[in-house]
């Protein structure tokens, strides 16, 4: 699950502090926030049109501790801040698993209420206070996008191999309809969500969703390879299978190869007519109308973040050795 996934990083990152050095250039981008020794960057930044970078970060050497909230200006002029949450009454300890930016603008995340049932929400947070306000239940999810236009969204689904996507609204979840072409992804793309849904070896992986630029009108990646493969012990056995980016249009229910080959994809992020990726691999830009695809940077990157005039990135880079830095990069 996401939660799991990022709380793996949070541990690999709790002996790390924010460094006041920034701006400086890295061999992958400008460099927003260098940790050190007892902070630092972990995953999903998110860039807003206040001209800041919301990304989140471990803090201490405890791996079972929430991720904390922060804020770096975009330009690299100026310091973090920490934002510290407010008004979660449905949540004793909420921990923060994945930032995006809202289609309204807004701050948006993912939060597991670990201590409860674990259950993953969709929420909204207020930069200014740190207030959070639910948006959407996830339904079995771990990760998911929303629009509050048009007041529904997509749930993700991944654990251990197993990878799956479902429309979400404020009624609750429903199924995927069938899709044309059928024979690009032939297996029921919401199966994971199911009670009992039982061993995933039969079906491939999809996840990822992003609006293109709605929530009828969706980016994917999935794996059909995947099908007839064991996932094995937490997924082993697909890690090095490859993710392809698919369009999917609910109006007129058709489905679309775009292009690309990932493995072990990170995530996505859609501006105009570009979808940036990360993977393990690196970062890539993908043409959405040819699927052409090219090579941003190599290294261990996070889920990238798109600026709102979509012309450069925020991610965070892994190198080893060395400390995770959130990082900031054209791509135009």
């Amino acid at each position: 699950m996401a939660l799991i996934r990022l709380l793996g990083v949070a541990s690999l990152v709790s002996a790390l502090l924010l460094a006041g050095c920034t701006g400086h250039a890295d061999d992958s981008g400008t460099v927003l926030v260098a940790g050190t020794s007892t902070i630092g960057p972990s995953d999903t930044p998110a860039w807003l049109a206040d001209g800041m970078v919301y990304y989140l970060a471990a803090v201490g050497g405890e791996s079972d501790s929430p991720l904390h909230l922060y804020r770096t200006p975009a330009d690299g002029k100026g310091k973090a801040r920490e934002i510290h949450l407010s008004g979660v009454t449905f949540c004793r300890i909420p921990y923060l698993t994945s930032l995006r930016r809202l289609p309204d603008g807004g701050l948006g995340a993912v939060l597991v209420c670990a201590q409860e049932d674990g259950s993953a929400t969709l929420v909204s947070i207020d930069p200014a206070s740190g207030r959070v306000a639910k948006i959407s239940g996830l339904y079995g999810g771990d990760d998911g996008i929303w629009s509050t236009a048009e007041n529904k969204g997509w749930s993700a689904y991944s654990q251990d191999g197993c990878a799956s996507i479902e429309p979400i609204d404020r009624k609750g979840w429903s199924a995927v309809p069938p899709l044309e072409p059928a024979s690009l992804l032939p297996w029921d793309l919401d199966a994971d969500f199911a009670a009992g849904a039982g061993d995933c070896t039969p079906r491939g992986m999809i996840g990822f969703p992003a609006a293109a630029p709605t929530m009828d009108r969706i980016v994917v990646l999935a794996s059909p390879e995947a099908a007839g493969v064991d996932p094995g012990d937490l997924g082993d056995g697909r890690k090095d299978l490859p993710w392809h980016l698919y369009g999917i249009d609910l109006a007129s229910r058709q489905i679309r190869q775009i292009g690309g080959s990932f493995v072990e994809p990170k995530g996505i992020a859609v501006a105009g007519g570009t979808a940036l990726v990360t993977a393990r691999q690196g970062l890539y830009a993908v043409d959405l109308a040819s699927g052409a695809t090219r090579t941003i940077a190599e290294g261990d990157f996070g889920a990238p973040g798109l600026s709102p005039d979509g012309r450069s990135a925020v991610f965070v880079k892994f190198p080893d050795p060395g400390y995770p830095k959130l990082l900031k990069r054209e791509i135009s």
